[in-house]
């Protein structure tokens, strides 16, 4: 599997929009298992919080996952950004911003990871100012 920048962005942007049943009900069968690594990325990298999968079984036997779209205790959110998540979803949305990342990381020829993309957001910034 790759990490793919445009699925991070999808993910958080059905996350922030409260829409993850219907966005996960969207994607073809095929993309689930790729989603579903990703949404294990965010959590671990402290993007969203609460995040869980779920698995069952359809009248034919088979084994279904999907992320848990509600909150499965009272009391506990479902699952959401973390302030950290929405920093990053507004730099993936700005596509001045973005590039400028993503060029930066092309001349310096590193790799774009998230520790490339959180050492570069105040270097643009200041080359922005």
């Amino acid at each position: 599997m790759k990490r793919d920048w445009l699925i991070i962005k999808d993910i958080m942007s059905a996350i922030e929009e409260n829409k993850v049943k219907s966005h996960w009900e969207s994607l073809p069968e095929d993309k689930h298992n790729i989603y579903l690594l990703h949404y294990e990325l965010l959590q671990e990298s402290e993007l969203i919080a609460n995040y869980q999968m779920i698995s069952d079984t359809d009248d034919l036997g088979n084994i279904n996952q999907h992320p848990v779209y509600w909150a499965q205790n009272p009391g506990i959110c479902a699952i959401h950004l973390t302030m950290k998540g929405y920093d990053l979803l507004e730099v993936l949305r700005d596509q001045n911003l973005w590039s400028r990342i993503i060029n930066k990381a092309k001349s310096l020829g590193v790799k774009l990871t998230f520790e490339f993309i959180k050492q570069a957001i105040p270097v643009i910034y200041k080359q922005l100012l």
